[in-house]
């Protein structure tokens, strides 16, 4: 399951970076069947052809740890683009790029060698590799090699043009990016039921039926796999006319079937499906646009634009931004074009379903945008009156022990005593839980270094809670007048994040706060002694649930996840407001040990280590992310100043 859960970190940290609404390279199932293929096969060489950003070669290197990884390609630049920010062990694996179809294979191997040849590689009409594979590596391939083609999905029965594109609905498109067009061939397997893919599973399928080789397939997984060495048999039983008239194609368009219900509407729609199929997506919002001011009853039309709204989100925005679409945005949704593509696509879909015949996939559509990109949102109802804090301690033990339980002790003498919840399952979480009476949330994601994933991190505590409030705090931070801080906030704003500088100060042992002359004189040597550390680190975030709809996958305790929270809300206009001249936040002084690239807080902060470097990748993708290194307290609109009073901050 390790294999598994640091595949879900990476594909939920590709689809964050690369801002898809369906990230569907792997799945799950897929890593792990091919996992265990390799495991049980024991290569001695591993070849794979088609390398995009690495996650299969991810999984030879941890099935296979003592067999040579070869990857040949045409270009490199994905991975290694990725590998900066997911290390992999260069040392076994050697990149070759190429032209596959120019390729001598057996420069790869030895006659001794134990081969598992992995095709990952798609066909073109230009370029029909898996022919060539199939005639010119894998005939030369040591007898008893494994080949493994990818991107293949099984359907027991015969397809047929009647059903065929019920059966791709049902058993491949929930596993493909959906808003992309492509064709999905199907043909028949002489063994029995019928197999999908690519333009590359014809050939794949003619040879296997030709020769009668028997195929190794998990129904769940997403490619099949064959030994060598018995594929050679006469071709006397294979019919090629009946296995063609067997063979077909279904072509995928994200808008195909969307009518507009009348003659000019129906021109318009045409248009816009070609428009869609060139990519010239402003044109088609266009189009759109004119569509809904001549003919506003058009069915399908808030559908369509919601369909190339989810779309270029992922391809980018180029010099279109949400602000250019306002043109043919509808009187009622004015309000909402500060948002980012996503949220304008989700009310186009609220439009679409309000509509007299909304299109069948409308529904399907802005429940996977909820689902993906709005998950943080407030649950629904009303919440009780009431402040959690959450935190994710590191392992207790040595300093960061006492500076640890100091924080927790002191969270529990705030007035009114707040709800606390520790997250995770770090050495000694849970026994500080059950001794200090705390709520414990031991199952949160993480990456594969072993850090806590923020998005999960402030899902799971938003779940967890119905209090009006919530305060994420670091778990080495003793909170001073917090709960008065979000009372007064409470009193000017429905909605709000609370934000603020802290000083940081030595603490070496174990603190009382049940005497508050002890927490009053440890206030005044902080006050006194501590430093003040800049704008730009912030330890706690007060703030209403729902604020944020989609957090990326961020590394905690790494750079520009904090500013990130704090930039999300200043770029959507939400009352934000800089508490340091109320709240004291005092941060106990400790190491940087568990820094698992072993760089250390120079390394992390400077963004030399691997986890910074992701966290700054992800941030870059989301919208205003090249502003985001600039974001401080100090860019709060509004300050809470000593006495408690919230002004705006003067310009």
């Amino acid at each position: 399951m390790q294999l598994v859960d640091s595949f879900r970190c990476l594909r939920d940290f590709l689809t964050a970076a690369e801002r898809r609404l369906y990230f569907r390279d792997q799945t799950p199932a897929s890593v792990q069947s091919l996992h265990d293929l390799a495991h049980a096969f024991r290569p001695t060489v591993i070849v794979e052809l088609g390398t995009l950003r690495g996650l299969s070669l991810r999984v030879w290197l941890a099935a296979a740890p003592e067999a040579a990884v070869k990857a040949v390609a045409t270009s490199f630049d994905a991975l290694r683009r990725y590998a900066e920010m997911f290390p992999l062990d260069w040392s076994r694996i050697e990149t070759i790029q190429t032209d596959i179809l120019k390729f001598d294979f057996t420069t790869l191997w030895k006659s001794e060698d134990r081969v598992l040849l992995f095709v990952d590689v798609h066909d073109t009409p230009e370029a029909p590799i898996m022919a060539h594979v199939l005639r010119n590596a894998v005939p030369r391939l040591p007898e008893g090699s494994l080949v493994v083609v990818d991107d293949v999905w099984y359907s027991p029965g015969n397809v047929n043009k009647e059903n065929a594109q019920e059966i791709f609905r049902a058993r491949v498109l929930p596993e493909i990016d959906e808003l992309q067009l492509f064709d999905v061939h199907y043909a028949p397997y002489h063994a029995g039921g019928t197999f999908w893919g690519f333009r590359e599973v014809v050939p794949l399928l003619r040879w296997l039926n030709r020769h009668g080789t028997v195929l190794q397939f998990t129904p769940a997984a997403k490619h099949v796999a064959f030994f060598t060495g018995q594929q050679f048999s006469s071709d006397k039983a294979f019919d090629e006319k009946l296995f063609a008239a067997r063979c077909g194609v279904v072509h995928h368009h994200p808008l195909a079937g969307t009518v507009g219900g009348s003659r000019l509407a129906d021109r318009v729609m045409s248009g816009i499906i070609k428009l869609y199929a060139k990519g010239d997506f402003a044109t088609a919002l266009n189009l759109l646009t004119d569509l809904l001011a001549k003919a506003p009853e058009s069915k399908g039309t808030a559908y369509a634009m919601a369909v190339i709204l989810a779309r270029i989100e992922g391809e980018g925005r180029g010099a279109h931004s949400p602000k250019e679409y306002c043109s043919w945005i509808l009187p009622q949704i004015h309000h909402i074009v500060h948002k980012e593509d996503h949220a304008l696509a989700e009310r186009a879909l609220q439009l679409e379903i309000a509509g007299p015949a909304p299109h069948p996939n409308t529904a399907r559509l802005l429940e996977d945008i909820r689902k993906i990109f709005f998950r943080h949102r407030a649950p629904p109802g009303t919440r009780r009156p009431g402040v959690t804090l959450f935190a994710v301690p590191k392992p207790f033990r040595g300093l960061e022990k006492i500076i640890q339980r100091n924080s927790v002790r002191s969270w529990l003498w705030l007035e009114p005593k707040p709800e606390v919840i520790l997250m995770g399952d770090d050495e000694g979480t849970a026994e500080i839980c059950e001794e200090f009476g705390l709520r414990h949330v031991p199952d949160i994601r993480r990456n594969e270094r072993g850090t806590p994933l923020l998005d999960d991190i402030f899902l799971k505590a938003q779940e967890s809670t119905d209090t009006e409030v919530l305060c994420y705090v670091n778990a080495d931070i003793i909170l001073f007048d917090i709960m008065q801080a979000i009372a007064r906030a409470l009193n000017k704003f429905d909605a709000f994040l609370l934000v603020g500088q802290r000083l940081n100060y030595d603490v070496t042992t174990e603190l009382d706060f049940s005497h508050s002359n002890r927490a009053a004189m440890l206030m005044k040597e902080a006050l006194g002694n501590g430093v003040m550390e800049g704008p730009a680190a912030m330890d706690y975030f007060a703030f209403t649930p729902g604020l944020w709809e989609n957090i990326p996958p961020f590394a905690l305790g790494r750079i520009i996840w904090d500013t990130w929270l704090l930039h999300d809300n200043l770029q959507a206009g939400r009352p934000v407001i800089d508490c340091t001249g109320f709240v004291t936040a005092i941060h106990q002084n400790h190491g940087y040990a568990h820094i698992a690239s072993g760089l250390g807080a120079a390394g992390c902060y400077e963004g030399r280590d691997p986890e910074a470097q992701r966290n700054r990748l992800l941030a870059d993708r989301q919208p205003g992310g090249s502003v985001l290194s600039g974001n401080n307290v100090h860019l709060a609109p509004f300050i809470m100043h000593k006495t408690g009073y919230i002004t705006r901050r003067k310009v």
